[in-house]
């Protein structure tokens, strides 16, 4: 199969830096694209001076000079304020058909519906890297939930802030539940309350850098509880088990796992949408639920 010229644009924390001093880890969008079969990385583009170790890859500090390169997928790693600019130049470009984007997408409701016309006008494909969706324990997770039709109840405890990192657990919750809507904010406690046809789901904000990052489900009397390695444990009264094992750390390789995912729902034509922004719904509804909440 051809390879699909690419761009990476951004390459801070998580475009390039990110895990730079650890050769197991792939947490970057630059690790994954180098060590991906399907992907010829073309250039990135950083204002900021970088050192690349592939030669082959050409460094661009201004956006406008891949204007005139041949490519296929733009990923988008740059600051969440720079999204809308950066992502509306790329719909306009004739040679990019597919765009990765990092989460929140944009960091304000009406430049997100913006974006979401204009790639449907432009029948350009846009994914944001909403990545937990693409853990294969959370996708066991979904299915395993599946089996109870028991009203559930979710409690999420993270740090850092909604829209940073708390839009993650937004869109796992419409993942794991189907549609979900915004029910109460409580800002003195810092919680965010969301519900859907059978769960109800609290967003906890906690300011602790240790413990965040993980939940628990509530149903037929048993607690599922989601570590922040993505470890899956079931306990019943005192007792407590390992359900589903992990495929390596999870959390070590997410990037390698999501941009995997990305490929094959692109290549595979029955699964693309009529251009526009994948699962559109979803992501114009995460943020119209941050917006509700002013946290």
């Amino acid at each position: 199969m051809k390879k699909i010229k690419t761009v990476l644009i951004g390459m801070g924390k998580i475009g390039y830096t990110g895990d730079l001093k650890n050769k197991k880890k792939i947490q970057t969008h630059y690790k994954a694209l180098n060590e991906n079969k399907h992907i010829d990385l073309i250039c990135v583009v950083e204002n900021k001076k970088i050192n690349l170790k592939n030669k082959k890859v050409k460094i661009y500090k201004n956006i406008n000079k891949i204007k005139f390169l041949d490519f296929e997928l733009a990923v988008v790693a740059v600051p969440t304020k720079d999204h809308f600019k950066v992502l509306k130049f790329l719909i306009n470009l004739k040679q990019s058909k597919m765009i990765l984007c990092e989460k929140p997408f944009t960091d304000d409701y009406k430049k997100a519906k913006q974006i979401s016309t204009l790639s449907k006008k432009k029948n350009k494909y846009v994914y944001v890297n909403y990545f937990r969706r693409t853990i294969p324990s959370f996708i066991k997770l979904k299915h395993y939930l599946k089996k109870s039709n028991k009203v559930k109840k979710m409690n999420v405890f993270y740090s850092k802030n909604l829209i940073r990192n708390g839009c993650h657990f937004i869109d796992l919750a419409h993942f794991l539940f189907g549609k979900i809507q915004f029910d109460q904010v409580n800002k003195f406690r810092k919680e965010l309350c969301l519900k859907s046809n059978n769960a109800f789901i609290k967003l906890n904000f906690i300011n602790n850098r240790k413990n965040d990052n993980f939940f628990e489900i509530n149903f037929d009397n048993k607690t599922i509880i989601v570590d922040k390695k993505t470890r899956i444990f079931e306990k019943v009264n005192t007792k407590k088990k390992q359900i589903f094992k992990n495929s390596r750390n999870e959390i070590d390789i997410f990037q390698k796992i999501s941009l995997n995912t990305f490929i094959i729902h692109y290549l595979n034509k029955s699964q693309r949408n009529n251009g526009g922004i994948y699962n559109s719904e979803d992501l114009l509804n995460t943020l119209n639920i941050i917006k509700k909440s002013k946290l």
